[in-house]
């Protein structure tokens, strides 16, 4: 896709450099959400990790936020992509399974 365009029914917001749509009926729900910041349930890293390809190659502190990604969403990762190639993916888990 090369373009995003709103619709009736969308809203188009734009955040820095994204540019995401949002259903107009999740708009309220949005509204009357709190934010998570990733400094309230991980700390960052400093070192690179593009490329990895194994999940023991992630930096710990990398590691930790995305178990707490987890636990956020409530489901498990499948694939953690470290990097515009395409093999340049940590598979978890079969995401077809």
């Amino acid at each position: 896709m090369n373009s995003l365009h709103a619709t009736p029914h969308t809203a188009r917001i734009v955040l820095g450099t994204l540019t995401a749509l949002v259903l107009l009926a999740a708009m309220s729900a949005v509204a009357a959400s709190t934010p998570v910041t990733s400094d309230q349930f991980a700390p960052g890293w400093q070192e690179h990790t593009h490329g990895i390809t194994k999940w023991d190659e992630l930096p710990p502190a990398a590691r930790a936020y995305l178990r707490a990604l987890e636990e956020l969403a409530g489901c498990p990762l499948a694939i953690v992509s470290t990097g515009p190639d395409r093999d340049a993916n940590i598979v978890l888990r079969d995401p077809w399974a």
